[in-house]
């Protein structure tokens, strides 16, 4: 388990580091999501969650990493989540988008029990100036317990 912790950290390292040469766009997110463990179609808690986000845009896509912290209210579950946003504008206001993502999930402070997932999706962005709304859906397979899980979810960021 220690090497997962290093990853993790390691990966929120990288998330944050910027080149100082660039403009870094900085916004504060919020969303929920809804997991569900496949293919049984069990519903395993809904997770509203907050965080930060920086956007790196390019001229024809847009890097996105972001950290965020989830909790499910139902369960007690709880846990942070490091993800990578690759956006590829369509329009002025549309993006479709694909991530990466690394997540953490324990119930309570009970961190003998905490699960490691990663995965991906896909999803969409649209942007409302200071305002992006984007829907996605990703799949996560459980490091820890042999699962996977689908999500379907929706953020909302605000850049500062």
């Amino acid at each position: 388990m220690a090497t997962g912790r290093l990853f993790v950290v390691a990966l929120v390292a990288v998330m944050f580091a910027s080149s100082p040469a660039r403009a870094v766009d900085v916004a504060l997110n919020a969303g929920a999501v809804e997991v569900v463990a496949i293919p049984q179609t069990q519903h395993l808690g809904f997770y509203p969650y907050a965080g930060i986000s920086l956007t790196e845009a390019f001229t024809h896509v847009a890097l996105v990493p972001s950290l965020v912290i989830e909790f499910a209210p139902e369960n007690g579950h709880w846990g942070f989540v490091g993800a990578l946003v690759v956006d590829f504008p369509v329009t002025k206001r549309i993006g479709l988008d694909i991530d990466a993502v690394i997540l953490h999930d324990q119930p309570g402070f009970d961190f003998a029990k905490a699960e490691l997932l990663v995965g991906g999706g896909v999803g969409f962005s649209i942007y409302l100036g200071r305002w992006t709304v984007s829907p996605y859906v990703n799949v996560l397979y459980d490091l820890v317990v042999a699962g996977q899980v689908v999500v379907p979810g929706l953020n909302v960021a605000f850049t500062l």
